[in-house]
């Protein structure tokens, strides 16, 4: 696409808007208020005008689908049935997706905003300086080159792991660095709402369950270091977290018979049909998913998306679960080489450079409840659209926000960086630190196992955690180094 020249006028729009909240925010800084909550107001009403801009949301068919569950009150877990189960409770209540979504854009507008306020006052940074930096990340990630403003709108699981893993952080690292001002009912209070949050993450996504140890050691450092528990009752106390995934993932299940659709019986087909793309002489060791292939699979076939497996690849999409786990067994026992390249070139076709499939979502698709977004705000929602694309079709803007691979290795080089200072100080928060980098690892890690698109929105919730922490980082370096 070419960027024209009313569309340079819109991005100059947007640039003078941007400086006129950043303005603000400055302005706000040596206001004598006691506490910094016009800063929050400001981050509300930005929240706000999103929602209005998007209203009633943004949807894909995957979204559409959920919204189905949650209207006919059938639920499945091809896609995680929390979301379906919390729309069809707010739909009980009296209201629909839009409620939903305006609770969803303030949560992770205010997430966003409080994990880098968090992380800005460690230092002992004065709280309107951190709450006024805190503003300028969150009117940055808006803005700039990123694609936030698209996706706090978005009705999408991965929205909602990314929410949920901001309040998390949020609430972990107040509960480590502040824990010593909290009273005894404050600390447990909040650390109860740490363990329930964390669960809920859990829940948004079928990957979501590899943070689950780092969560677990994020809990036990924080009630070793900072309320005296022994390693050992730390570590059992922490359990607590794994307890509460157990009953709420169960009891989902019991409470609302949510249908078992067995979503991994995809990543084993498309594994099973890599391996004889790309050997095609393991056909006679593969009998079963052999004889479910049509006579154009080689050529229509993409290494890590699903798509076409179920259009163009395969016959059918009904499988006997249990010749589809015995040949895969025997799959990866007798050819675990080629089982690895399937894998690994499934996970390189989702962090290409090149590629940012799916980068940001506008829009309604089609569906029969007659969903569609506002048409009084369309030419602001051009506007943002035509910001978006000019982002995506530059190789240096789109290196920020639109590339996981830059940030896989921002992760991977501040796990060494940390794991090096923790051996040679050892320093508790290095390895609180190096818990919290590790579990962002391991979510970007969990889709060499399960890569089933190349959508960049999979791997968002790690990025935009990452973007929140080494800003807010660069943010607290800044103002103690210019002592603003």
């Amino acid at each position: 696409m070419t960027t024209s020249l009313p569309a340079f006028g819109l991005t100059l729009l947007y640039t003078a808007g941007f400086l006129l909240t950043l303005l603000l925010s400055v302005r706000t800084w040596k206001l004598e208020h006691k506490s910094p909550w016009i800063h929050v107001g400001i981050v509300v009403v930005l929240s706000l005008g999103l929602w209005m801009i998007f209203y009633p949301a943004s949807m894909s068919p995957d979204s559409v689908e959920q919204y189905t569950q949650a209207h006919t009150q059938e639920f499945r877990d091809w896609h995680p049935p929390i979301m379906a189960l919390v729309l069809s409770g707010v739909m009980i209540c009296g209201g629909d997706i839009e409620a939903l979504m305006l609770l969803q854009c303030l949560l992770g507008s205010l997430g966003i905003y409080y994990c880098a306020k968090q992380i800005i006052g460690i230092s002992k940074i004065p709280p309107r300086a951190a709450s006024c930096l805190a503003l300028m990340l969150f009117c940055m990630l808006l803005y700039p080159i990123s694609p936030l403003a698209a996706y706090l709108m978005i009705f999408w699981k991965d929205t909602w792991c990314a929410i949920l893993m901001l309040w998390v952080l949020s609430i972990s690292l107040k509960l480590y660095y502040n824990a010593h001002v909290f009273s005894k009912l404050k600390f447990y209070g909040s650390y109860f709402a740490f363990i329930l949050i964390a669960a809920i993450t859990l829940l948004t996504r079928h990957n979501a369950i590899v943070m689950l140890p780092f969560l677990v050691l994020i809990s036990s450092l924080i009630l070793f270091y900072q309320r005296r528990f022994s390693w050992s009752s730390a570590f059992v106390f922490s359990l607590s977290l794994l307890m509460m995934y157990i009953g709420l993932y169960k009891g989902q299940y019991f409470f609302f018979q949510v249908e078992q659709q067995h979503a991994g019986q995809q990543v084993i087909a498309l594994d099973l049909v890599g391996m004889i793309v790309h050997k095609p002489e393991l056909q006679h060791e593969f009998p079963y998913i052999s004889q479910h292939v049509t006579d154009t699979y080689a050529e229509v076939y993409e290494y890590g998306d699903i798509v076409p497996l179920y259009t163009s690849v395969l016959k059918t999409s009904s499988f006997d679960r249990d010749e589809m786990l015995r040949e895969y067994r025997h799959a990866i026992l007798k050819h675990p080489l080629t089982w690895l390249y399937v894998k690994l070139r499934a996970f390189y076709e989702l962090i290409r450079p090149s590629r940012i499939h799916y980068w940001f979502l506008m829009g309604i698709s089609e569906n029969p409840y007659g969903l569609s977004q506002n048409t009084l705000l369309q030419s602001l929602r051009e506007s943002l659209r035509i910001r978006l694309l000019i982002v995506w079709n530059s190789p240096i803007l789109r290196v920020f926000s639109g590339i996981h691979l830059v940030w896989i290795g921002v992760t991977i080089w501040t796990i060494g960086s940390l794991g090096k200072r923790f051996y040679t100080c050892r320093q508790p928060a290095m390895l609180l630190w190096l818990s919290v980098f590790s579990m962002l690892f391991a979510y970007y890690a969990s889709y060499l196992f399960a890569t089933t698109a190349w959508d960049f929105r999979l791997m968002y919730p790690a990025t935009l955690s990452g973007q929140v922490i080494i800003l807010a980082y660069l943010l607290k370096v800044l103002y103690e180094k210019y002592n603003l």
